[in-house]
């Protein structure tokens, strides 16, 4: 581990996190964390919570990072460049809310008005807590942006209506950019920059897409069968059985083994006892379910 370096030890990290992770969520034992382990190694099984599945990133690398708010969470950089968020994107075919026991419940009819309320009020809050958490990611500098208008004489125009989440720190900015806040103008430097429509590519554009060959495996016909097998054996869980369905599975026999290299002398059972042996002792627990 000390000759691989940061790529190693993020990874050993990312890993020791999710054990701790499996482990809080449940009692298990040794036999299972290694069972566990070789699942996520043959890909039969995904890492848990909503970014598990993906590679963290070096916090001291050198290098330009692309990342979503989530992703963005734990780390800082000495210079952080905050895009998007400027128009809400359609929504799927249900709703995420909290009912009144604090419970996570997904709502696929449409909902009420008071209900369609009470999801957008959620919705503004995740978001808030989001956009905090990208606002301070930053060291030193933060560069934000600010959408405006300006009419024909160059006067600024009061920002248009953005429907996304990016909307209020829009605002805000609009404010502070307009008015004489000394405190603002401490905090903030205000750049204007034009926005000019991109020329449309000509064919001599489109020339290395024309040449463009997708790589042989892609193109490949995979057995549908065999994909939903794998997925299904990926996202498949601990199964619960009983003794009772082992013995039935496995074909126990009615009398005992004898062991190897041993004599086993049977012995009649009297007339008030059970034969021995593992279908005597199915039967009883399949009794006692009963």
């Amino acid at each position: 581990l000390a000759g691989a370096g940061e790529r190693a030890l993020t990874n050993y990290l990312h890993l020791f996190e999710s054990l701790l992770e499996e482990l809080g969520r449940a009692r298990l034992a040794l036999p299972e964390i290694i069972a566990g382990l070789r699942a996520l190694r043959d890909g039969r099984r995904c890492p848990r919570g909503e970014n598990g599945n993906m590679q963290r990133l070096e916090s001291e690398r050198d290098a330009v990072q692309l990342l979503s708010m989530h992703m963005s969470k734990g780390l800082e950089a000495p210079v952080v460049f905050l895009v998007g968020g400027l128009y809400e994107k359609g929504g799927g075919d249900g709703a995420v809310f909290h009912d009144e026991d604090g419970r996570r419940v997904l709502y696929l009819a449409k909902p009420s008005k008071a209900l369609k309320a009470q999801i957008e009020r959620e919705g503004e809050q995740e978001n808030e807590r989001l956009l905090y958490v990208a606002l301070t990611r930053a060291k030193a500098r933060l560069y934000l942006p600010m959408v405006t208008a300006v009419d024909e004489e160059g006067r600024q125009l009061p920002p248009p209506r953005l429907s996304g989440s990016y909307r209020k720190v829009n605002n805000r900015l609009f404010t502070i950019s307009s008015e004489e806040d000394e405190k603002g103008a401490r905090l903030f430097a205000f750049e204007e920059v034009s926005c000019e429509a991109a020329a449309a590519p000509g064919p001599a554009d489109l020339a290395p897409l024309a040449a463009l060959e997708p790589r042989p495996e892609l193109l490949e016909e995979r057995d549908p069968e065999a994909e939903y097998a794998r997925l299904r054996a990926g996202h498949a869980g601990y199964f619960v059985t009983s003794y009772s369905r082992m013995g039935h599975e496995a074909g126990a026999d009615e009398e005992r083994e004898a062991t190897a290299g041993e004599a086993c002398e049977y012995v009649a059972p009297g007339p008030d006892e059970l034969p021995g042996g593992a279908n005597t002792g199915i039967y009883l627990h399949d009794l006692l379910a009963e």
